[in-house]
């Protein structure tokens, strides 16, 4: 027995056998120091130590960088969407876009709290100064190819009701066109007859206004204002009892006075406008 123990006691001291490791002398585990949430992640498992983690984290930095930025998930906060606008190249405010109309822009094709509205959607929607003026200049140059189309168009038309006119007034059309400028110009302003005639169509317009200015003739207009022969009660009253009368050609397409009864009740509508 007792050399069985001396046996024992040699090996122990010659380290044959031996256990591995002691309570005091163990190292710890680099995660014991971590949070209970970030120490058991399964990440980190892979780490063997802090050295390993750098490593890894390193590496994963180059990838992010060959991949480009990563955008936030859908639940991400105002703070992290507004970093990753940043980095893309989203300005500080949406006054630091600085839009500005174009040169050689038409006047009344710009508008100027347009583009500071647009500026404010461009970015909250998130966008680089770039990408905004990239649309912002896209967006005037539309803008100014539809006034060159609308220009061309409204010469078009014009062109197209002076060969109606011609064919109709014949050898007439120099002074009933003279008649329908007199009128327009003492009714009408510019944009009334933009809107008369988008409504109705040049030639249509032309016709009315010869009517108004026939039926004053050219010494009503002298002095600017047109002294009517017809004043404005003559012509509500006209009005009211032509409204009020079932029987009148006013109302009757077919009847031979249709047409001119048409034309007397534009002509009294006209006067009971200019002079109310």
């Amino acid at each position: 027995m007792e050399a069985m123990i001396a046996d024992s006691t040699a090996s122990v001291a010659e380290g044959r056998d031996a256990p591995t490791g002691t309570a005091g002398d163990m190292q710890p585990d680099w995660r014991d120091g971590l949070p209970a949430t970030l120490r058991d992640h399964p990440a980190l498992s892979r780490a063997k130590d802090l050295a390993a983690l750098a490593k890894e984290h390193v590496n994963l930095q180059s990838l992010i960088g060959r991949k480009g930025i990563i955008p936030p998930g859908d639940n991400a906060s105002p703070a992290e969407l507004d970093r990753f606008h940043a980095a893309l190249g989203r300005p500080e405010g949406p006054a630091d876009y600085a839009f500005a109309p174009p040169e050689n822009l038409p006047e009344g094709v710009y508008d100027q709290a347009l583009a500071g509205a647009f500026a404010e959607a461009a970015h909250q929607a998130g966008l680089s100064k770039r990408q905004a003026h990239a649309l912002h200049d896209w967006f005037v140059e539309r803008a100014r190819a539809g006034v060159a189309e609308r220009g061309a168009a409204a010469s078009g038309n014009a062109r197209a009701a002076e060969g109606e006119l011609r064919r109709e007034w014949g050898g007439d059309f120099d002074r009933k066109m003279e008649e329908a400028r007199r009128a327009a110009r003492s009714f009408a302003g510019e944009d009334a007859l933009e809107e008369l005639d988008a409504a109705l169509g040049t030639a249509a317009v032309a016709r009315l206004f010869q009517r108004i200015g026939a039926a004053f003739g050219e010494d009503s207009f002298t002095g600017g204002a047109p002294r009517f022969s017809t004043g404005p009660s003559e012509a509500r009253a006209e009005i009211n009892r032509v409204l009020g009368d079932a029987a009148h050609p006013y109302w009757d397409r077919l009847h031979p006075e249709h047409k001119s009864a048409v034309a007397r009740m534009q002509d009294m509508f006209a006067i009971k406008t200019v002079r109310a």
